[in-house]
């Protein structure tokens, strides 16, 4: 099908091209009435359906009236999912996974007749803004969006949080600026799980489909939120401590993370850290701090739930530190070399002293997003099993800043997994394989950063 008509026009509206103008949101917050004025469009309203988004317009000529659905996949950015018409039902279709719609778009019609046909002048802007149990995503995808749209928004009456998953804590903690709006304040039910809303409510989401570039850039603004924000999970005392004690410190930052349960993790780690932080020595001496992060706490989650597919979150903890135990007594030959635990500590508080790390050894997955995400400058190294080494040697960086981490190559790692099982998301463990060309490896790594 030609993008043009209707389609073209919808289609160039909600999706701007990377000429500066930034997210399709953003363009909305700065133009207000004219986005779809100036294009021959009124808007009339909107529909939530879960996490599902859904624009009702009208076009002022043929009187036309669509429905404009956004993707529910919050690593996307909210980009156009498809345009159903009332004349003529679904009129374009992308690619995009539906969630529940799998077998296709449903019959909407009875869409039209919730919302009315008015088009006039909402009299607020609220923000859509949605969780996720991944505080990655929550990090990078909506509150890297709020942060981005602040300075342009003086005008907005407020958010609706959807969903209960924020594990970094309360948006309103991280933005005061933002008031908190019951959906019932915005929106009415029409009909099951549908809710209605003449007013104007942007989903905010930055994500791989804004356009041509994905803007995720963490802004030093929220870096700031993150340093300054005061987790309710406790052992903040702990926390001023540890934060005064890096800070004061001359010495580089070597920032290593710890898996306790769990399939994905190296067989030998514990003499894979003591071998990196001994090959590091060549190029620092001995005098070095080092960070140890594991599980970190975080909001909506009991310690008593199970995590990476294993014990409750205080067993996990109580591994983890056993481990940094293990690997600090082997280390006791090396002078000079100061170690600091953060596993266990709130979330935001580990990611608020990741900023001192001058370079790191993660494991691949979450654990590194933690810095490798909100610090996209600072160097490392990744490590896991050989079929999750997809990147040609360097892992995945979203950030459209920095740039992302080395990956070990294969050659230094040996799969463990059984021969013709069926392993989900390679999700299985490996060995490291140590020697000089490994230790070279570590050394030109953080030489060449």
């Amino acid at each position: 099908m030609s993008l043009s008509g209707d389609v073209g026009v919808i289609l160039s509206l909600f999706c701007p091209d990377d000429k500066g103008f930034g997210t399709w949101q953003e363009c909305l917050l700065k133009e207000g009435d004219g986005f779809f004025r100036g294009h021959g469009y009124s808007y009339i309203g909107v529909f939530l359906l879960g996490y599902r988004v859904i624009y009702v317009i009208r076009n002022d000529e043929s009187e036309d009236v669509f429905l404009v659905g956004f993707s529910e996949r919050i690593g996307f950015g909210a980009p156009v999912d498809f345009i159903y018409s009332k004349t003529e039902g679904v009129i374009w279709d992308s690619e995009f996974p539906r969630g529940d719609w799998k077998s296709g778009i449903p019959d909407l019609s009875f869409l039209f007749s919730k919302c009315g046909e008015s088009s006039e002048k909402y009299s607020q802007i609220v923000f859509l803004v949605r969780d996720h149990q991944n505080f990655a995503h929550v990090l990078l995808n909506s509150y890297t969006a709020i942060s981005r749209v602040i300075p342009v928004s003086p005008k907005v009456a407020g958010a609706v949080f959807i969903g209960k998953k924020f594990p970094l804590g309360r948006v309103d903690e991280f933005f005061p600026e933002i008031k908190e709006l019951k959906r019932s304040e915005v929106f009415i039910k029409v009909s099951d799980n549908f809710f209605f809303s003449s007013q104007l409510a942007i989903p905010l989401l930055v994500g791989s489909k804004n356009g041509r570039k994905s803007l995720k850039i963490p802004s030093k603004d929220f870096e700031g939120r993150i340093v300054n924000v005061k987790s309710r999970l406790g052992m903040d005392t702990a926390f001023f401590n540890i934060r005064e004690q890096v800070d004061k410190s001359k010495s580089p930052v070597v920032w290593v993370s710890i898996r306790g349960y769990g399939k994905r993790n190296a067989s030998n780690f514990e003499d894979f850290v003591v071998f990196f932080l001994s090959s590091l020595r060549a190029s620092l001496g001995n005098g070095f701090t080092v960070i140890f992060d594991g599980l970190s706490l975080q909001e909506g989650f009991s310690n008593e739930e199970s995590v990476r597919g294993g014990p409750d979150i205080k067993s996990q903890i109580k591994k983890e530190n056993v481990v940094a135990d293990s690997i600090i007594a082997k280390m006791a030959c090396f002078e000079g070399i100061e170690f600091i635990s953060l596993i266990g500590l709130p979330i935001v508080n580990v990611m608020s002293i990741a900023r001192y790390a001058d370079f790191y050894l993660c494991h691949d997955g979450s654990i590194q997003h933690k810095i490798g995400w909100l610090y996209p400058e600072t160097p490392g190294i990744i490590h896991g099993n050989s079929q999750r080494n997809v990147g040609k040697e360097h892992g995945w960086h979203p950030v459209d800043i920095g740039s992302g981490p080395c990956w070990l190559p294969n050659k230094f790692v040996i799969d463990e997994n059984e021969i013709g099982g069926n392993v989900p998301h390679a999700n299985y463990g490996y060995k490291v394989k140590f020697g000089k060309d490994l230790a070279e490896y570590i050394k030109n790594a953080h030489d060449f950063f």
